[in-house]
């Protein structure tokens, strides 16, 4: 939801994204923060890494 938030005439939109991003602010320190940062990031990579070859096709299908 962070990557996509809407136009943010909703106020749901940007709700949405203060949510998804919460986990950051408990962090206690810097390396804290850091590490879940890093983890949300593993975490999208790898959500989206069922599509990666998909994507990869279309955009070379696009460069022809």
């Amino acid at each position: 939801m962070a990557q996509h938030p809407g136009d943010g005439h909703d106020r749901r939109d940007r709700q949405s994204v203060f949510v998804h991003l919460a986990d950051l602010v408990d962090a206690r320190d810097l390396a804290d923060y850091e590490n879940r940062a890093l983890a949300w990031g593993r975490g999208v990579w790898q959500t989206w890494a069922r599509h990666h070859e998909l994507i990869r096709q279309a955009v070379t299908s696009c460069l022809r």
